[in-house]
């Protein structure tokens, strides 16, 4: 069985090339900036609102829930709080203006891979874990 090459997967978009595969989001954000109204917002250059440090059960309970979660974001479901959903809705900000990433894998007989990582050790104000998971 022949199954041409692949295009779309889990949101993710195969584009191949000469020299290589890029993988990008474009219309998975695109989608997602449409269903939360946020298609023609700014952009901005951080994914977080900078020197804000969000902590579990800390603010008002968010009115709905469901739209957080409807986001998929994993931190702070038990208690959710309005100062998430304002850091979400950022995040989408900060998505509006990265859709046109991605990633290219060359093609080439090295199979080497560098990764590159910008954490901040620590950063949970709860756990004082790395909010990354790594």
């Amino acid at each position: 069985m022949d199954l041409d090459s692949l295009n779309y997967f889990l949101g993710i978009e195969v584009l191949h090339v000469t020299y290589g595969v890029l993988l990008h989001q474009r219309k998975f954000i695109l989608d997602l900036l449409a269903e939360f109204h946020s298609s023609e917002c700014s952009h901005v250059t951080c994914p977080h609102v900078l020197n804000v440090k969000l902590k579990a059960g800390v603010g008002d309970p968010l009115p709905k829930p469901e739209e957080y979660r409807s986001l998929h974001l994993s931190q702070f479901m038990q208690q959710l709080c309005v100062p998430y959903m304002k850091d979400a809705l950022h995040l989408l900000k900060y998505l509006r203006g990265t859709s046109e990433f991605g990633i290219f894998f060359y093609h080439s007989p090295d199979l080497s891979l560098q990764v590159y990582c910008d954490s901040d050790w620590g950063s949970c104000p709860d756990s004082r874990r790395s909010i990354s998971g790594f």
